[in-house]
């Protein structure tokens, strides 16, 4: 194939993809456009050129690949751009709703995110009256059944000969929340979760 071909060849191929991007942007569906232009071009080169194309692809398999790979973007691209084409009015509605869609289901996931263990952590209340300990396992205040803690650390501090296992937590401000709450710890055993 001579140069002037191989021109000819690329210079088409750039006028179909430009005139299916083109329509596609005039039926308000510029990539559906984009992406049939870009087929089409693909199959001119392919069955225009196909010596020098069969050269640079020798593995059937990619052939088979590139084939349905096209398949999938004229499914999903021609419906899309024949609906904008008739009423881009329709397409414009569509894509608002879908985009709605979208933005609904990722308000519900974060809205279940917001309220996962990850999010909001570990929440447990003290089985029973227990004292509180500092770092050096010395007792700084009692505190009794039923108080809410938050756990800092679920590593914890495991048992050892003279002191048992405790766990790191977060005790409630003024408000009822976490934040800026003393941290101590507790006996593990003296927390219950749920």
């Amino acid at each position: 194939m001579n140069m002037t071909r191989i021109a000819v060849l690329a210079a088409l191929s750039a006028i179909v993809v430009v005139v299916f991007s083109i329509i596609g942007a005039f039926a308000n569906a510029t990539w559906s456009g984009l992406g049939i232009g870009l087929v089409v071009a693909g199959g001119i080169v392919w069955f225009i050129g196909r010596r020098p194309v069969d050269q640079l692809i020798a593995d059937p398999r990619t052939t088979l690949v590139a084939r349905r790979v096209a398949i999938v973007i004229l499914v999903i691209a021609v419906p899309a751009l024949v609906v904008g084409m008739w009423s881009p009015e329709i397409k414009a509605s569509f894509d608002r709703w879908s985009g709605n869609q979208k933005q609904t289901l990722a308000n519900a996931i974060d809205k279940d995110s917001l309220q996962s263990e990850p999010e909001v952590g570990v929440i447990a209340t003290l089985a029973e009256k227990t004292a509180l300990y500092n770092k050096q396992g010395e007792p700084v205040w009692a505190m009794p059944a039923g108080v809410r803690v938050k756990l800092a650390d679920l590593e914890g501090v495991p048992s050892q000969e003279r002191l048992e296992g405790m766990t790191k937590v977060v005790l409630e401000n003024k408000f009822g929340d976490f934040i800026g709450g003393n941290v101590v710890y507790v006996p593990s055993r003296k927390l219950k979760f749920g």
